[in-house]
């Protein structure tokens, strides 16, 4: 099993460097290109691990698509009523991001289909995601979930669409930070009989809602409030082209990095700026880092450029609410963070965040704790007492199983005397292939041991 080697940081971190493509957001312009009327071309496209089960399902659904040189895609959209029944289960592999638009899109058409996944993709509780389906009249069958009673878990069963052959409209109220049922669901609208409308308690990423509007679909999305009407013919949505920005939760990995190392200045290139998906930088602005952003553009709803960090005199902060949903994939990091601000640091409000995220942020406890920080968990809470003014202490941690809880624990080992192993170092591969080898381009010593 490979691991991550991490030594302590002596210097200052130094350089800009690019990220990996967004995957979340590259699974939706896959299937929304698959669902186009013509050739779309996504560039920019790093095809992270974490996209190619979208790709392999697409083309499985008789989607044609192109490799193109320098990191681009070529689609051949099929139109909304263009796919074809697979031959086979479709394998999301660990993509949860994968089964959810899937799901939607596939509970729309006229033919049977079975999502699967890895273990840990099929432990993910999934009755948000099937209960708004079935009340919209589609035809979704789930396992019991084995350990969480009343829950459902993957396989799912999918389709045919009932009779008639459209879904009806919904109106639904979503669960806070739950955007893959919301992507799922405005997906499955585009074939539904009546309008969609769903409401958040606070909005959450907002991807498909910028995507389907650039596109010109039917729709309307006034904060946490979004009407979808479904379009009139079958090849409404329309051909595009998207450059795809970086992935806002490797940036962050970089840039809290660069905010717990003295002196440190980084940059990370092509990042996405998108409002729903930016509470990091607020956060690290609250703790007392200098942030600068360089907009460079703005492509179908979504902006990109630079962002720059310099660190400051960290303090504590707190985040809760609607900043913790625009901050979702990088609360691991932002626990990290708090071990080197000074005071005690708050994230609150958690009990109604998805499960995964609350694993997360349970499994930073024993990360902290290893390094020498004392922190707290309570029902819906963790506090964590910053510890700034000696080194942490080098640990050898177990697989974390986890992306974000691992790249968290490599930044905390910037800040600990000597070296720190972290085992399993496959999760971040997945996810931001090159972490160890944009730390040393930084001139941190970092690297994957086989």
């Amino acid at each position: 099993m490979s691991h991550l080697e991490v030594h302590g940081q002596p210097r200052p971190l130094r350089g800009s460097v690019p990220l990996p493509s967004e995957p979340q957001l590259g699974d939706l312009a896959l299937v929304l290109a698959a669902l186009s009327r013509g050739r779309c071309e996504l560039r920019g496209f790093t095809a992270p691990p974490s996209n190619l089960p979208m790709l392999r399902a697409l083309r499985e659904l008789g989607v044609p698509i192109t490799e193109l040189d320098g990191g681009a895609l070529r689609i051949e959209g099929r139109g909304l009523h263009g796919l074809r029944a697979p031959r086979r289960a479709l394998d999301c592999g660990g993509a949860s991001s994968s089964l959810h638009l899937l799901a939607g899109v596939l509970s729309a058409q006229p033919f049977e289909s079975q999502l699967t996944g890895e273990d840990a993709l099929e432990a993910e509780p999934l009755l948000d995601l099937v209960t708004p389906l079935r009340e919209r009249g589609a035809v979704v069958d789930a396992e019991p979930h084995p350990t969480l009673t009343g829950e459902l878990r993957a396989p799912l069963w999918v389709g045919p669409a009932p009779e008639g052959g459209r879904v009806g409209g919904l109106e639904w109220l979503l669960p806070l930070g739950r955007p893959l049922v919301k992507a799922s669901l405005l997906l499955g609208g585009l074939f539904a009989a009546a309008p969609t409308v769903l409401q958040e308690p606070v909005l959450s990423r907002d991807h498909t809602e910028r995507l389907l509007s650039a596109l010109e679909m039917p729709i309307e999305a006034v904060g946490p409030l979004i009407s979808l009407h479904p379009p009139l013919e079958p090849t409404a949505l329309r051909a595009f082209t998207l450059e795809l920005p970086g992935d806002m939760s490797a940036a962050a990995a970089l840039l809290v990095a660069a905010a717990l190392v003295s002196g440190s200045h980084v940059t990370t290139r092509k990042t996405s700026l998108n409002p729903s998906r930016s509470g990091l930088l607020d956060v690290l602005r609250q703790a007392g880092v200098q942030v600068g952003l360089s907009p460079h553009g703005d492509v179908l709803g979504e902006s990109f450029g630079e962002v720059s960090v310099m660190p400051g005199h960290l303090r504590a902060f707190s985040v809760s609410g609607e900043l913790a949903v625009r901050s979702l994939d990088e609360l691991p990091l932002l626990a990290a963070l708090a071990a080197r601000a000074h005071g005690v640091s708050e994230l609150s409000g958690l009990l109604e965040l998805p499960r995964g995220v609350r694993q997360q942020l349970s499994a930073m406890v024993g990360v902290l704790r290893a390094f020498g920080v004392a922190c707290e968990e309570r029902p819906g809470s963790l506090t964590i007492e910053g510890r700034p003014d000696a080194p942490l202490q080098a640990v050898r941690l177990p697989p974390l199983g986890d992306a974000s809880v691992t790249m968290a624990a490599a930044v905390l080992a910037l800040a600990a005397q000597g070296a720190s192993v972290i085992e399993g170092a496959a999760a971040v591969q997945a996810r931001f292939p090159r972490f160890a080898g944009s730390l040393r381009a930084l001139g941190a010593q970092a690297r994957v041991q086989a």
